[in-house]
């Protein structure tokens, strides 16, 4: 039998929305001005209370634990020209290789992020990899919503990726295969 690793969400994102605004706040700048994700203490989300929340949503001010901060915050900065091409690239490619950075990079808000068609098959391979550990912390996922979900129920930037890799609209909304990401997309001769 296999154990799939726990989810680690750096401990600066949880708490409530203001507080994991504030202590990812000094985090976010060093990202931005190192073009490096900094060195954080992660702490087991099974071991959070509250929902995985990917969208800032006032009804959501004081839920548990909050994914949604990275990724935004280097979201708003390529939008405002704050953050040059080649540190929002090398940022986005870090943001891959871990499953709580990966995670930030599903937020609505951040789609900003996957829209260059060179990252999408990066993305959707990191997705592929990364599911069995998002996935394992249940339905406690939202965009927005006061009760938790499935991840793959929630309407995040996997969706419009995939959809540009070539699958089908109606399928992002049926379930996902036995196979997960990586089944999905071989269903869909994209892998």
């Amino acid at each position: 039998m296999s154990s799939t690793a726990p989810l680690e969400v750096p401990s600066a994102v949880c708490g409530s929305a203001r507080e994991a605004s504030v202590a990812w706040r000094p985090h976010a700048r060093e990202a931005v001005s190192r073009g490096r994700w900094p060195e954080v203490d992660l702490d087991p989300a099974a071991e959070q209370e509250g929902l995985i929340v990917l969208a800032k949503a006032p009804q959501l001010a004081e839920a548990g634990v909050h994914l949604h901060l990275p990724a935004t915050t280097l979201a708003t900065a390529a939008e405002k020209g704050t953050v040059g091409a080649d540190v929002e690239q090398a940022l986005v490619e870090q943001a891959w290789e871990e499953p709580w950075s990966f995670a930030s990079l599903l937020a609505p808000a951040a789609q900003l992020l996957t829209i260059p068609p060179a990252r999408h098959r990066p993305f959707a391979q990191a997705a592929a990899r990364h599911w069995p550990v998002l996935e394992s912390v249940g339905p406690r996922w939202t965009v927005g919503d006061t009760s938790g979900a499935t991840l793959w129920g929630q309407h995040t930037t996997l969706w419009y990726v995939l959809g540009q890799l070539g699958v089908p609209a109606e399928r992002l909304t049926q379930p996902l295969p036995s196979g997960g990401v990586d089944g999905l997309l071989a269903d869909a001769g994209v892998a």
